[in-house]
Parts: C-alpha cells; sequence; structure tokens
C-alpha cells in the first residue's frame, strides 16, 4: 500500500512538472523505475518465501505420512499383543484343567488309602515286605511315587506361574503400545494443525504474490506508458504547430464516423447507448463513460493526435491510447475493451480516423467502449481524468 501511495504521488508530480523541466521529469522517471525494481525485489522475496514454505509443507507432509505408518504399526502390534494374550489365557487354562484334574486324581488316592484303613496303598506295600531289604527298596517305590505326584503339581504350577508373569508382562507391552498410540495419534494432530496453519500463510503469500505481480504489471505499464507519452506529446505539440496537421483532420482520416456529435475540439468517438457514466460507482470511481452496441461498431479518434500506445492490458483488454495537444494544452484519450485495434503506438492519427472496433476484452462483462479523457498525461491513479462529457455530447 505505501509503494502504491508512492507511485501515485510521483505520477502526480510528474502530470504537473513535465512540460516544466525535462531534467525533472527525467528524475521523477528514475524514481518510478526505482519503485519498479524495489516492487520487483518484493515479488522475488514473495516467491522466495512461497517456495520456502512449500519446501517446510512438503517435508510436514513427508513426517505426517510418517507417523500415520507408525499409528498403523503399533496397532498392528497391539492386535499382536492382543493375540498373544488370547493365546496365553487359553494355555493358563489348560494348565489350571490339568492341575486340578491331578489334585483330584491325588485326593482320590489319599482317600482311596483312607477308606480301605490302609490295607490298600503306600501303607500295605510297605507292610508287605518279606525282609528289611525289600522295605527300603518298597519305601524307595513308595518314595518315588510320591515324589513324581508332588514333583508333577511343582512343576505345574511353575508353568501356571511363568504364564501368569508373561501375561502380566504381554499386559504390560500392551498397555505401553496403547499409551504409544495416544502419543502418536496427538502427534499426528499436532503436525496435521501446523500443516494448516502453513496452508493458510501460504494461501495468503499467493494473494500478496498476485497482487504483487498486479502491481509490477502496473508499474512496468506506467514505465512505458511515461516514455510512449513523452515521445506522443512532444510529436503532437509538433504536429500542432504545422498548419497541415491540425486544419483538416476529418479529410485526411482513413474512415471517419457519420454518427459523431461535439461540443468543440473533440467528437464522439462511437455510436450506441451510453450505460455507464463518469463518477462513483460501486463503491469506486468509474473514471470514464461506457458506451454501448453490437460487437465491432466502429471506433473512432476524438481528436487529431498521435497513439502513445495501442496495445493489450489485463484491465482494459486491447486499448488505445491518444495523446492530442489543443490550443496549447495536452489531453489524452483511451479507447478500451476493443475487440480490435487499426493502428499502432507513435502512428499519427486524425480526428474521426478509424482506430478499431467495440468489443469485450480484458475486465469487461459485456460489448462496450469504455472511454476516457485526461487533461494532461494518463497516470495509474487516473487523477487527471475527467467527464468526458465537458467536451462531448454523447
Amino acid at each position: 500500500m505505501k509503494r502504491i501511495i508512492g507511485i501515485v504521488s510521483v505520477l502526480l508530480i510528474l502530470t504537473v512538472i513535465f512540460f516544466q523541466s525535462p531534467n525533472i521529469y527525467a528524475s521523477k522517471l528514475s524514481e518510478v523505475n526505482t519503485e519498479f525494481d524495489d516492487a520487483t525485489e518484493e515479488l522475488e522475496d514473495i516467491k522466495n518465501q512461497q517456495a520456502a514454505l512449500k519446501v517446510e509443507m512438503q517435508n510436514m507432509n513427508k513426517k505426517i505420512q510418517e507417523t500415520v505408518q507408525q499409528i498403523i504399526d503399533n496397532e498392528t502390534a497391539i492386535n499382536e499383543k492382543d493375540k498373544e494374550i488370547a493365546q496365553l489365557k487359553v494355555e493358563i487354562d489348560e494348565i489350571q484343567k490339568r492341575i486340578e484334574k491331578r489334585d483330584e486324581i491325588l485326593k482320590k488316592r489319599i482317600h482311596a488309602i483312607q477308606a480301605n484303613g490302609g490295607k490298600i496303598g503306600y501303607l500295605e506295600a510297605l507292610l508287605g515286605s518279606q525282609s528289611f531289604n525289600d522295605f527300603i527298596s518298597r519305601a524307595n517305590l513308595v518314595t518315588t511315587i510320591i515324589q513324581a505326584d508332588k514333583n508333577i503339581l511343582d512343576e505345574k504350577m511353575e508353568d501356571y506361574e511363568s504364564l501368569e508373569n508373561k501375561n502380566k508382562q504381554v499386559e504390560k507391552e500392551r498397555q505401553e503400545l496403547v499409551s504409544l498410540q495416544s502419543v502418536l495419534e496427538q502427534k499426528k494432530k499436532n503436525l496435521e494443525y501446523k500443516k494448516e496453519q502453513k496452508n493458510k500463510i501460504l494461501d495468503q503469500l499467493e494473494i500478496e504474490a498476485d497482487e504483487q505481480e498486479e502491481y509490477v504489471m502496473d508499474l512496468e505499464e506506467q514505465q512505458q506508458l511515461l516514455a510512449e507519452q513523452k515521445v506522443a506529446i512532444e510529436k503532437a505539440k509538433g504536429k500542432e504547430n504545422s498548419n497541415d496537421t491540425v486544419t483538416n483532420s476529418k479529410e485526411s482520416s482513413g474512415k471517419s464516423s457519420t454518427n459523431v456529435s461535439s461540443s468543440g475540439d473533440f467528437i464522439n468517438p462511437s455510436a450506441g447507448v451510453v450505460t455507464s457514466e463518469f463518477g462513483p460507482r460501486w463503491g469506486s470511481m468509474h473514471d470514464g463513460i461506457d458506451v454501448a452496441a453490437g460487437e465491432g461498431t466502429p471506433i473512432y479518434a476524438a481528436a487529431s493526435g498521435v497513439v502513445s500506445r495501442s496495445y493489450y492490458s489485463n484491465s482494459y483488454g486491447n486499448v488505445i491510447f491518444i495523446t492530442h495537444s489543443v490550443n496549447g494544452k495536452t489531453y489524452q484519450t483511451v479507447y478500451a475493451h476493443l475487440s480490435s485495434r487499426a493502428v499502432s503506438t507513435g502512428q499519427v492519427v486524425q480526428q474521426g480516423q478509424y482506430i478499431g472496433g467495440m468489443g469485450n476484452t480484458g475486465n469487461s462483462s459485456g460489448t462496450h467502449l469504455h472511454f476516457e479523457i485526461h487533461e494532461g498525461e494518463w497516470n495509474i491513479s487516473k487523477s487527471n481524468a475527467v467527464d468526458p462529457r465537458r467536451y462531448i455530447n454523447f
């Protein structure tokens, strides 16, 4: 915004001092060139910020993808732990059942011994010994059987305790994985939030870049127009001072309008209906008059002069700027949104000469001629624009 205000100020000064001092004009043109260089540098800076931010976005997307993969892997690990826990529970249940079964067998054996009054079982085996050596042998056998039963129970209990401990460990590992899953999910949310914020910044930078590019283009157009207007003004002043250029403008025109009117030194540039007047419109300033007619309706030079610029503009579309020197005063007329252009930059035109056809190019919503008159040079702020009705009866 500061740069725009600066360039507008420069252009306003240019309009006033141009004819007073060529040296000052050159100085101010240099200022415009400096503004253009600064604006171009700022645009480059914005583009560098965009490029750096896009690299950050790529890295962030990579981190998000890695985190998502970690979440998937962690979910798989949790599922594996669930399966392991389920299998351990099955094994624990099986051991528990075998322990209970073995315990039941031992209980029945003891019960049988008690029920037979010691006649059957371990005691009977001992008492039935034929000798002392036989008794020792039978005692060792009974001890071995009892110890074997005890060992079986002990082993089962050890297995049971081992599985229980393993189950607790797996449960603990699973809980750690669940906790890690929460951390990963939060990490993913944080990364996505940062990505969203970066996207907003990137969107804003894209808007700034578009605006800056438009501003640079405006400055570039201004540079070219200032340079071309300088040549055109000198040429127009020279033609006015020549007796053979101003007196017979319509007679020398290649094609003249049969449907124009004037109130002095300017004529109506086109037939048609005025659809929008000069002045405030839709919250901004409309710096000219819009005349609507059919596509290709002839457009004529409103006064004799020199074409300061004929080109295609993003806003004006096909547009022609003509510089006039009338009674020692400089004017600039603008013919915008043309379907075609029949004159080129630097060309001398006569009042009423055909210069192009009405169209709908550039920033336009329908076929029409947008016509401007500037008392002095055209500038980006259009501070010299006046109501064309001051000079022309439409």
